[in-house]
């Protein structure tokens, strides 16, 4: 071959495999794979197959080839370590609460978003084949045990639904037949316990909103019901506490205190709210206070009436004691009339002894007859001194007599 035409396909040659380099150096930048491979796979036939070629161009456009399909290689495993690496963040991460990840619960609500993220990578970036092959298997093994969790959270929070839903709508029975504390109790203990199962079981997005608003509507149910039962109670405590206070203020304080006792007991069972319970107590309070108060009236009056009879048993006692005093007294002084008469009778028959000696020795009949005179008077003397001591006598008999009954 002529220099002249070796040197001119030589050109060529080089022209065309450069053509084709750049054009692969054009689709790296950009960023547009598709056909690269096959365009790579043509571009190393041309270095192949193309002759004539100076050997520093094909070194130099060689080394541009090389330099680019290192690049491209770099890239791709670059996007598949990111995208390992986004694919293992899906396998790890979206647990709720803290737990083992063999055994812990994916939160759906943020894992399926992240998982469509993930399969719109696999269209936008590219990767060699063997890489998207066996990210694509870790990817769906992933997605197809987080399907296979959720539709056994799904079945498990179905049957956790009906076990709230049993107890709620225990409760909403038992609240239309609740008459009383006790049975409005049991109601409310079916709510508490379905509340507290939702707080414990596992259960899906849209069974727990169900579950929730049904126990609201139940709640609300369970509100009116309270109210009403306390409104009853409270009309049925008020008749009570207006009995005892009405008893209170008519009856005999003793049986108004004990019936305010037997009311509390009838009360105990009653549902009422705070304020409710303060209005009875008050007026059983005030029912109280009002007995207390009559019965304190009571036992003054009985203290003053007491008083008043020791009052006159003590005048009783004194008068008594001044009246055998003065018994006693006149007594002593009749004994000695007595004593003193007795001696005025002796003295008095002696000057009789006397007045009969002067008769019997008289001169004359009409002296004698004086003397007589004055005998008669002396012995009247002393009978007059003998009947006030009969009198005395009586008088002291009827005063001992009196002393000692």
């Amino acid at each position: 071959m002529a220099r002249e035409d070796y040197e001119q396909e030589s050109r060529q040659n080089y022209s065309t495999i450069e053509n084709q380099v750049s054009n692969l150096e054009s689709m790296q930048n950009s960023g547009n794979y598709r056909g690269f491979f096959s365009e790579s796979r043509q571009v190393m036939d041309l270095f192949k197959n193309l002759k004539p070629l100076k050997k520093e161009d094909r070194e130099k456009l060689f080394d541009r080839y090389i330099n680019v399909k290192e690049n491209v290689k770099q890239e791709f495993q670059s996007n598949a370590s990111k995208l390992e690496q986004e694919i293992e963040s899906l396998a790890t991460s979206h647990f709720t609460g803290i737990g083992i990840p063999a055994i812990s619960e994916y939160n759906y609500g943020e894992f399926w978003p992240h998982a469509k993220q993930i399969s719109q990578k696999f269209k936008e970036t590219s990767l060699f084949k063997g890489d998207r092959d066996r990210l694509w298997t870790r990817y769906r093994d992933i997605c197809d045990r987080a399907k296979s969790k959720q539709e056994d959270r799904r079945a498990q929070s179905s049957t956790n639904r009906r076990t709230i839903e049993d107890l709620i709508t225990n409760a909403h029975y038992q609240i239309g037949g609740s008459r009383s504390k006790e049975e409005f109790n049991v109601a409310r203990d079916y709510q508490t316990r379905a509340m507290q199962r939702m707080k414990e079981l596992n259960l899906m997005k849209e069974d727990r909103n169900a579950c929730w608003e049904l126990w609201k509507s139940t709640n609300e149910e369970l509100r009116i019901k309270r109210q009403d039962i306390q409104n009853t109670d409270y009309s049925k405590a008020q008749g009570i506490a207006n009995r005892c206070l009405s008893a209170a203020n008519s009856l005999d304080p003793y049986d108004a205190l004990q019936d305010i006792k037997n009311a509390r007991g009838e009360l105990s069972g009653c549902y009422m709210q705070k304020d409710q319970w303060g209005n009875i107590n008050s007026t059983l309070n005030h029912a109280w206070n009002t007995a207390i108060s009559k019965i304190e009236i009571i036992k003054s009056e009985k203290r003053a009436k007491h008083e008043d009879y020791l009052r006159r048993k003590e005048e009783k006692a004194r008068k008594h004691e001044e009246w055998v005093e003065r018994t006693e007294s006149n007594i002593s002084r009749w004994e000695g009339n007595i004593e003193r008469a007795e001696g005025a009778i002796s003295s008095i028959e002696n000057n009789i002894s006397k007045l009969e000696d002067m008769a019997a020795n008289a001169r004359t009949d009409d002296h004698s007859y004086r003397v007589q005179g004055w005998i008669e008077e002396n012995y009247q003397k002393i009978n007059d001194i003998k009947g006030n001591i009969r009198s005395w006598e009586s008088k002291i008999s009827d005063a001992q007599s009196r002393l000692r009954s």
